[in-house]
């Protein structure tokens, strides 16, 4: 059994090794990220407007050049009681132009009566995009 340092340490050369080809990724998984993860139910994943949801933790989008959307890969959460979640979002591809894909999500975010950034969607770490 590996530790979460050994998997994040492997996850780092992965993304260097990555990158050496070309693929620009932000925001690799950290030690933090794959605790939160593996404490993950994902047979109970719940919607962005559900109302004990009072974090994102984690937002993965990923795209191709010329793709007019990001794909979202996954969406983690935090509930009120501090349990780790799955967040299913409303539309599972994020336009690229008009605003681009944060524009996307603060449209979202109002659709159910939550704002982005009381959330901390957009704090620094919480979006990991791939392209």
């Amino acid at each position: 059994m590996t530790t979460y340092a050994a998997q994040a340490a492997h996850i780092m050369d992965t993304h260097n090794r990555a990158a050496s080809y070309g693929v620009a990724q932000t925001n690799p998984l950290s030690e933090a990220d794959l605790r939160a993860r593996d404490a993950i139910d994902y047979a109970r994943p719940v919607g962005l407007g559900h109302a004990d949801l009072v974090k994102i933790t984690r937002l993965r989008l990923l795209t191709d050049a010329g793709y007019p959307w990001w794909d979202v890969s996954y969406c983690y959460g935090e509930l009120r009681d501090g349990t780790p979640v799955l967040v299913n979002l409303p539309d599972m591809q994020l336009r690229k132009g008009r605003g681009g894909y944060r524009a996307h999500l603060v449209e979202m975010c109002k659709a159910v009566g939550k704002y982005g950034k009381a959330l901390g969607l957009f704090d620094s770490g919480t979006i990991s995009t791939m392209r």
